[in-house]
C-alpha cells in the first residue's frame, strides 16, 4: 500500500488529487481524505499501518508539513521503518520551502518536484513507482475513483446555480467570396489527370467548381491543352444554402461542394504556413507542426482571459527501451479542420498529436495510437484548448491575431475568426478537486521518461 502523509488541512487539495490519480493508475493508496476508495479497511492504528502495510511512504513536503508535529512524527516513524529499504520514503515538493529549512529527516533523500506543475510531477512519480516495481491492485481503478467521486464530491451540492463562460472548438467563418464559378472544360483525357491548380477546386461532371476567375483558370490550364469552354458564375451564399435547382444540384450536394472547397483552402493555408500533413483513416488528414518550425517551437497567443501567453507545439520525451538504450520520441501537435453549415458557417477544429523519432514519423498507426495514449493521458481540457488557440493564432494574419484569411483565388478568400465560439453555461461546477491546478501544461517544462510501448492498447 502507498501511504500519503500530509498536513491537515493545508495540503488537503493536493493530497486528495494525488491519491485519486494514483488510484486511477491502479496503485493501492491510502490517505485520511479518501480512505475506502479501493475497499480497504480504515487504518485506525497509523503506526501499525506504516510498519506492516506500507510499501511506499509519500510525504507531501510543504512549509506547513515541514513544521507540524503530527505529520513529522509519521515521517520519523517511516524513516525508521524504511531503514535499509531504498526508496521507501519519497518526499514530494509542493511549494517554495527553502532547501536549508527542510526537516533533517529528509536530508539526502531524492524528492519529486511538483512545483512546476502537478501533472508533470505525477508523471515523474509514476515513473519512479514503475521503476521500483510497486505492485498494483485491481480494486484500485478508474471505476473506483468515479464511484468515490460520486459518493463524496459529486453529489448535488457540487452543481451550483451560477453561470460560467465556456469555449468550444468552433471558429466562425466571417466572410465568403461573393461568387463561385462552375467552369466547363474541354480537352481532358478520358481519365482526367490531376489539375495543376494553386487554389481549391472540386470536379463536377466535365467541369470544376472553383472560386478562381475564368482568366485565372485559362492561364493555368492552357499549357496542358485544356480549354475553359464556359464559366458560369453563381451567388456563393445562394448556392451554399439553397443549391442550384436549374442545374439539378440539391442543397445538400451544394453544401458538400462548398465544404470540400473551404476545407481544402484551410489545409492549403496550413501547408503554406509550414505545417505538414499526416494521413488519418477515411481519407482525412491532420496538419502538424514540425520540429524547429519556430525558435523554441513556441507560439504566442492571447488566451480567453485576454492574457498574452504561449504554448509549445512540439516536445520530446525520453524513452527507456527494453534493451536499455536511451532514445527520444518527439510529439507534434496537429489540427484537423471540418466545415459545418448550421447554425452558421463554422470551421470545427479537431486536435491531434503525431509522433516521430530521429526526424521520421512512426509509420505504424498502432504505434502512433499507443504513443498518444501514454503521452497525452495527462493533458487536460485546458491544455488541448490552449494549443488549439495557439495553432489558430499561428495561422492568423500578421498584425491581426483575430482573423485567418484563407486564399481561394488570386482575388478571392474567406475569413475565419481565430477566436472560438463562446457560450454561457447556466450552471457551474464547484469542484473541491482542482484537476487543472496549478499548471496543466506539463510538457512545456521538461521531458518525461516512459517505457516504450510497441503493443496495441
Amino acid at each position: 500500500m502507498i501511504f500519503l502523509s500530509h498536513a491537515l488541512p493545508e495540503d488537503n487539495e493536493f493530497t486528495r488529487w494525488l491519491a485519486l490519480r494514483l488510484a486511477r493508475e491502479g496503485y493501492p493508496v491510502w490517505c485520511d481524505l479518501t480512505q475506502l476508495l479501493g475497499g480497504e479497511d480504515f487504518w485506525s492504528d497509523i503506526e501499525d499501518a506504516i510498519r506492516n502495510r506500507t510499501t511506499k511512504f509519500l510525504f507531501v513536503l510543504s512549509k506547513t508539513s515541514n513544521e507540524k508535529p503530527g505529520v513529522l512524527q509519521e515521517l520519523a516513524l517511516a524513516k525508521r521503518v524504511g531503514k535499509g529499504r531504498e526508496g521507501f520514503v519519497i518526499p514530494l515538493k509542493t511549494d517554495d520551502l527553502a532547501s536549508d529549512e527542510t526537516t533533517i529527516e529528509l536530508t539526502r533523500l531524492n524528492s519529486i518536484d511538483f512545483r512546476g506543475g502537478w501533472v508533470g510531477g505525477l508523471a515523474k512519480l509514476l515513473e519512479k513507482l514503475e521503476k521500483d516495481g510497486m505492485p498494483k491492485d485491481p480494486r484500485f481503478n478508474a471505476a473506483a475513483v468515479a464511484t468515490w467521486w460520486q459518493d463524496n464530491l459529486y453529489s448535488g451540492q457540487s452543481i451550483i446555480a451560477r453561470s460560467e463562460p465556456q469555449a468550444c472548438n468552433w471558429f466562425p467563418i466571417r466572410s465568403l467570396p461573393k461568387r463561385i464559378f462552375l467552369h466547363s472544360l474541354l480537352g481532358e483525357k478520358r481519365k482526367p489527370e490531376p489539375l495543376p491548380l494553386t487554389y481549391p477546386f472540386r470536379r463536377f461532371g466535365s467541369g470544376v467548381f472553383s472560386f478562381q476567375t475564368p482568366r485565372e483558370l485559362i492561364q493555368a490550364l492552357e499549357p496542358m491543352g485544356i480549354t475553359v469552354e464556359e464559366s458560369r458564375p453563381l451567388d456563393t451564399e445562394g448556392f451554399y444554402f439553397g443549391g442550384e435547382p436549374g442545374m439539378n444540384i440539391a442543397r445538400d450536394e451544394a453544401a458538400r461542394i462548398m465544404h470540400a472547397l473551404l476545407k481544402d483552402g484551410f489545409e492549403r493555408r496550413c501547408l503554406t504556413g509550414g505545417l505538414r500533413p499526416y494521413d488519418l483513416a477515411g481519407a482525412a488528414r491532420c496538419l502538424w507542426f514540425s520540429d524547429g518550425f519556430r525558435d523554441g517551437n513556441k507560439v504566442e497567443f492571447t488566451d480567453l482571459g485576454r492574457k498574452k501567453t504561449y504554448r509549445r507545439m512540439v516536445g520530446r520525451s525520453k524513452l527507456l527501451a527494453r534493451d536499455g538504450e536511451e532514445r527520444f520520441r518527439t510529439w507534434h501537435f496537429g489540427i484537423q479542420p471540418q466545415v459545418i453549415r448550421w447554425p452558421e458557417p463554422i470551421i470545427a477544429i479537431k486536435s491531434h498529436v503525431v509522433f516521430s523519432e530521429d526526424g521520421a514519423l512512426y509509420e505504424s498507426a498502432t504505434r502512433q495510437h499507443s504513443s498518444r495514449r501514454s503521452q497525452c493521458r495527462m493533458w487536460h481540457n485546458d491544455t488541448w484548448l490552449a494549443r488549439m488557440l495557439a495553432a489558430m493564432a499561428f495561422l492568423a494574419e500578421k498584425g491581426s491575431e483575430s482573423l485567418i484569411r484563407i486564399p481561394l483565388g488570386e482575388d478571392a478568400a474567406f475569413e475565419v475568426d481565430s477566436r472560438p465560439v463562446r457560450f454561457e453555461s447556466p450552471v457551474s461546477f464547484d469542484s473541491v478537486l482542482s484537476e487543472a491546478a496549478p499548471d496543466d501544461d506539463e510538457l512545456d517544462a521538461e521531458p518525461i521518461e516512459e517505457e516504450e510501448e510497441e503493443c496495441p492498447i
